[in-house]
């Protein structure tokens, strides 16, 4: 209740919260279902199959713990027949089967592929272990770290190296073996980066994702009042402290297990402070047990909490000492969220400029907040401010497509489609299947003269996105404007075709059979 990162994640609309409300569940049904036999001992079983199912399902890799709980069950009730631990057993993997194999069966059925949760743990993996991450989160293509790519630009990378169109299982299938070929390519490399990510789990500063809890914290007195002395380290230090004197009891051991199992599994993907909280529900139960027979023991006979008493100091150190994670990269993420949501979600892109300032103000490089400075002046009708901008984000990234559409298509509403035209064609050279490059290259060009030229981008366009009534629409124009009233209707007649309820492409086509005398038709 008193952790400032329960009541952080609680604040926050993620699957965190429930990756603590069913740990804490599962642990709870595992204390209660203590008996093999007698009347209704077979529920607490089922249920906390359910339970860790529930769990895979919103955070996959916690089916690390399932041999864990197995593998207590066996050792818990040693001393009871071979059958009855196996019936346990049994109802403990029926109840995963009752919740995970419907989820299986939808994912076949829609998919065409059997996958018990997800098919991303492809991925998940490589976004964790490749040559540009140091264990926080590098997106596929630069500056498309929003979530809502990431599906997207890992299918169209693996479709492109691949050379045809993909399923989700090639499409993760691909990124493991780019994992792979990573990790068989540079060994030393890769352990080192498994022994950063090890310290970035036990680290005692929090990692940011898309929210920061140490940027959080400048608007919260209270986390920064109650941070210092309960945050992870201190956690961790007493957990340990736990272990070290409570070894011999089986729910001792089945807790510090589950929490190994897991932060070790942790370590194989990318490192967030939302990742590695699942940990906590394993280590609070751990650390009361620390500081209570710690205090026990130390009233009562010293020497005997000597051995566990170093390791808690050593891993308070661990924890504590690495300076691995920097404030001021989280803090400029939390304004860089705040500004996002004041331009986006709330349309009120003047508000967000102070937002997007103050992010630079902390990371000057900071090229996404320096985009989303630019796209805010822009929507707020500074567009003077936002091609500055816009060209010095060019600058500090000249090979990313985001950055030079965006100034292309500023400098094609200021009136410059020859400078336009020449920022389209960068962000084309990055990433020539977004058909609406080539559309608005096409306009730009057309603008300067070079109608020829603009046809031919229309044409590529049409290619890249065939169903897109509004390319055809667009094209349409262009003809229409060229002089072209034949090429001109048909092409917003397929518009229409494509699209019967696009009234743009309706009007401009009955503006073009007026103009070609065929009046009642264009009625």
């Amino acid at each position: 209740a008193l952790y400032p990162p329960a009541w952080f994640f609680d604040a926050l609309v993620q699957k965190s919260v429930l990756d603590l409300v069913l740990l804490a569940l599962l642990l709870a049904l595992l204390a209660g279902a203590g008996r093999l036999e007698g009347a209704g001992w077979w529920r607490g079983w089922a249920l906390a199959g359910v339970c860790l199912a529930a769990l895979a399902l919103t955070r996959e890799n916690a089916l690390v713990l399932l041999p864990v709980v197995l593998g207590w069950i066996w050792l818990r009730f040693g001393e009871r027949p071979a059958v009855l631990r196996l019936r346990a057993a049994a109802l403990l993997l029926a109840g995963m089967s009752a919740l995970l194999l419907p989820v299986a069966l939808r994912n076949l059925a829609l998919g065409g592929e059997l996958h018990l949760t997800t098919s991303q743990l492809g991925v998940n993996l490589y976004l964790g272990n490749n040559p540009s991450t140091d264990g926080g989160y590098v997106p596929l293509r630069p500056l498309r770290g929003n979530p809502v790519y990431e599906r997207q630009d890992a299918t169209e990378l693996a479709e492109q190296a691949l050379g045809h169109k993909a399923t989700p299982g090639q499409v993760s299938s691909y990124w493991l073996g780019r994992t792979l070929s990573y990790i068989r390519s540079t060994p030393l490399g890769w352990l080192r980066l498994m022994a950063r990510k090890a310290l970035l789990v036990i680290n005692l500063r929090e990692m940011a994702d898309t929210d920061d809890f140490a940027g959080w914290g400048a608007y919260q007195p209270l986390q920064r009042t109650l941070w210092p002395l309960l945050n992870f380290a201190s956690l961790l230090a007493l957990a340990v402290l736990g272990v070290g004197l409570t070894w011999r009891q089986a729910a001792t051991r089945l807790l510090g297990t589950c929490a190994l199992v897991y932060g070790a599994a942790a370590t194989f993907f990318i490192v967030y402070a939302r990742y590695r909280y699942p940990l906590v529900p394993f280590l609070v139960p751990l650390a009361a047990v620390g500081l209570v027979e710690g205090w026990r023991r130390f009233r009562a006979e010293r020497r005997r909490i000597l051995v566990p008493g170093v390791a808690a100091l050593a891993a308070l150190a661990l924890s504590a000492a690495p300076q691995l994670v920097h404030t001021e990269a989280g803090t400029a993420l939390t304004e860089l969220s705040i500004a996002n949501d004041l331009a986006g979600r709330q349309q009120r892109p003047a508000d967000a400029v102070v937002h997007y300032e103050r992010a630079l103000a902390l990371l000057p490089g900071y090229t996404e907040a320096r985009l989303g400075l630019a796209d805010a002046l822009d929507a707020a009708g500074r567009t003077g401010d936002a091609l500055r901008e816009y060209a010095r984000a060019a600058s500090e990234a000249p090979g990313d497509e985001t950055v030079n559409f965006n100034l292309a298509s500023c400098l094609l509403r200021a009136g410059h489609p020859a400078e336009a035209a020449q920022f389209f064609r960068r962000a084309i050279a990055i990433n020539g299947e977004r058909a609406e490059s080539h559309e608005l290259l096409a306009r730009a060009l057309f603008d300067s003269g070079d109608a020829a030229g603009a046809g031919t981008e229309y044409e590529r366009a049409a290619r890249l996105e065939p169903g897109s009534a509004k390319a055809q629409n667009n094209w349409g124009a262009m003809l229409a404007r060229s002089g072209d009233l034949a090429g001109a209707t048909e092409r917003f007649r397929r518009a229409v075709e494509l699209e019967p309820g696009y009234a743009e492409a309706r009007l401009n086509l009955g503006k073009a059979l007026l103009a070609t005398g065929r009046r009642a038709e264009a009625v």
